[in-house]
């Protein structure tokens, strides 16, 4: 499992899903149990690599998302969502430091109710 299907891993936890489990091959894929669909095995939005699932996610629970480019070093884009930092250049691109910006808002903030 990557760094960013462990993050979406802990998002999921969060929220709820139960029965989690990776499974390399042949997809790939995290799967679970979300909240609301008991005994439903089902694949795990794709947080981090969907920009749908992500913006929903804005959405859902009220994260804003401010972004800035430093043109002085190496043209990279920073995006900070709820006070988590991304920087462009860690990113293969500047939409997956976006996403990844929200999802680690998103875990913040639900950590910070429970």
């Amino acid at each position: 499992m990557n760094a960013l299907q462990q993050l979406e891993k802990t998002l999921a936890e969060l929220l709820g899903w139960t029965n989690l489990e990776y499974y390399e091959w042949p997809i790939d894929k995290l799967t679970g149990t979300p909240p609301d669909k008991r005994g439903e095995t089902w694949h795990l939005p794709r947080w981090t690599a969907d920009d749908a699932a992500a913006f929903q996610l804005i959405v859902e629970h009220d994260v804003d998302v401010n972004h800035w480019e430093d043109w002085a070093v190496n043209t990279y884009i920073n995006f900070n969502a709820q006070g988590n930092l991304c920087e462009y250049k860690d990113y293969a691109s500047k939409a997956e430091a976006l996403r990844v910006s929200i999802v680690a808002s998103v875990i913040m903030k639900l950590k910070e109710i429970k």
